[in-house]
């Protein structure tokens, strides 16, 4: 190999360790804390992230100016890569920052922004009551068609609720029986807002089913931004009430199945 090689091959690993564990440092100082309470985020972070940079910048260490110094770095990144096992099985005091394991006694609430951490929580702590079942016995009778989609409650939110949310919307299912449409949230609504959401509307209420644009809201004007928003038009439902917005797939063939349904003359 010769010199320019091993130069390339010996800063990169060098520079990448040394920004992991800049990254590091800059979390266990406390500049940053969401990670503490963000899954796999918070392991890697912890336990994992140290010893990897270490190695990064031991083996950039070895290439570019090899003998005792690059072997005694290598051993020292290695023993940081086994206190980092050791880390995450037993979270010893001496390991990490004091203000980390205050916080992890104090059995703090997870960061549902973030993505990840959403969907775990949504996989691991079930709901105590069930938005679908309290939408069934709102109108009674046999479904006529059940459609998955969102219940637009906000169609101007620049802010996800959480991590696995779009904006201004709950993820769930609406469901057209004789007697009206129920909207009600999906299990995994219900166990990250940790309450039901249900819309009933009466057949008697309805007005009428229409369709409005994409990224639209009830008065048919379309807001700005794509990400997080719908990329197909949307159904509204009008009632004395107000209008309701919801993000179903196939929203003109619904609407029409809604007044059919239901008994009202098309607008």
């Amino acid at each position: 190999m010769d010199t320019s090689s091993a130069l390339i091959l010996g800063v990169i690993p060098v520079l990448a360790g040394a920004g992991t564990l800049l990254y590091v440092w800059y979390c266990w100082s406390g500049r940053s804390r969401r990670w503490a309470t963000q899954a796999f985020t918070n392991q890697l972070v912890y336990a994992i992230l140290p010893g990897l940079g270490s190695v990064f910048v031991a083996f950039g260490v070895m290439m570019l100016v090899g003998g005792p110094v690059g072997d005694l770095l290598m051993a020292v990144a290695i023993v940081v890569c086994l206190l980092g096992l050791v880390a995450l099985v037993f979270q010893p005091h001496w390991w990490g920052p004091g203000w980390y394991h205050q916080l992890l006694r104090s059995n703090p609430q997870p960061d549902l922004h973030d993505p990840l951490t959403a969907l775990v929580t949504s996989a691991t702590a079930p709901a105590s009551f069930s938005s679908q079942a309290e939408a069934a016995q709102a109108l009674g009778g046999t479904a006529v068609a059940r459609w998955r989609g969102s219940y637009v409650h906000d169609p101007d939110a620049r802010h996800r609720e959480h991590g696995i949310a779009a904006l201004g919307a709950i993820g769930g299912h609406l469901t057209l029986y004789p007697g009206g449409l129920a909207f009600a949230a999906s299990a995994i609504e219900d166990r990250l807002r940790d309450r039901p959401t249900v819309v009933v509307v009466p057949a008697a209420d309805v007005i009428t089913a229409r369709v409005v644009p994409a990224r639209a809201g009830a008065d048919g004007v379309v807001r700005k931004g794509v990400v997080g928003r719908s990329l197909y038009p949307r159904l509204v439902v009008d009632t004395p009430r107000g209008s309701l917005l919801f993000d179903v797939a196939g929203a003109e063939a619904k609407a029409a199945r809604i007044m059919a349904t239901l008994g009202r003359q098309a607008p």
